[in-house]
């Protein structure tokens, strides 16, 4: 689960376990990656734990963890990817959302999450670069005067 980093905070403890349900259930259903049971996880959560020795108790390769911190309506949270065996992080990556709807905020978390967890661990290619029309056109103009200048006489 997803530390609360405001101990005394119980609304911000039960978002970060509400939001590694609904990752542990999207990574789950995607297929795109082996996720442990969400009995098994939520058993071996401890904070700062060894990843290496849970890894080897479990039988995973990597452990995703992370933190949650609120200010106000705004929720930050924080996930890294773990490597079991080396005991490094080798992903992370942060969100803020502003936070009217928990479900809803919780859910598009852990789709963004989830996502790029399996582009990191190759399990899905990541979206080519698409260019907005705005550079797209800049693109276009660029190109052209290249153009010009390579029919220029010299």
């Amino acid at each position: 689960p997803f530390v609360a980093l405001d101990d005394g905070e119980s609304e911000l403890r039960s978002f970060g376990l509400g939001l590694a349900e609904e990752l542990v259930s999207s990574l789950g259903e995607s297929g795109f990656v082996q996720v442990l049971a969400r009995t098994v996880t939520f058993g071996i959560a401890t904070p700062y734990g060894d990843p290496a020795s849970l890894g080897s108790r479990v039988g995973c390769t990597h452990l995703l963890e992370g933190s949650v911190r609120r200010h106000e309506k705004q929720v930050r949270v924080t996930a890294r990817l773990v490597d079991c065996e080396a005991g490094q992080p080798r992903w992370s990556r942060t969100l803020d959302r502003f936070v009217d709807n928990p479900i809803d905020c919780q859910a598009g978390m852990a789709e963004a999450l989830g996502l790029a967890v399996a582009e990191h661990l190759g399990a899905v290619e990541s979206e080519p670069f698409a260019p907005t029309p705005d550079q797209s056109y800049l693109k276009h103009l660029f190109d052209e005067s290249e153009s010009v200048s390579d029919e220029a006489p010299g």
